[in-house]
């Protein structure tokens, strides 16, 4: 919404790091399980809302202390640079980085 990004879709995943089996995305299946299996569930998650190139660098952080975002991923979608040991925001490099990128053109 008004220029967020794009939802992710659930997933089931049967032995996440064994057999890492993505499991069919359905409302109701019947499937055989084994003493020993396990089955994860990975949430859905909103593109959020406005440009997220725009959203509060501290929120952006807050968000990979929380470890709900990754470091890559905080400069990548949000354009904010993170030092890694101490977990602080690398405003120089952060401002550098939002400055080049190109303005997203509204849609009519």
């Amino acid at each position: 919404m008004a220029g967020g990004g794009p939802g992710s879709l659930s997933n089931n995943i049967l032995n996440p790091g064994d057999e890492n089996k993505e499991l069919p995305r359905k409302a109701h299946m019947h499937m055989e399980v084994k003493p020993g299996d396990r089955i994860y569930h990975v949430i859905s998650a909103s593109g959020g809302h406005g440009d997220p190139w725009e959203r509060e660098p501290e929120k952006v952080l807050t968000d990979v202390k929380d470890e709900k975002l990754s470091i890559a991923a905080a400069k990548e979608q949000y354009g904010v640079v993170i030092h890694s040991r101490e977990l602080t925001i690398d405003w120089d490099k952060t401002t550098i980085l939002r400055r080049k990128r190109e303005p997203v053109l509204a849609a009519d």
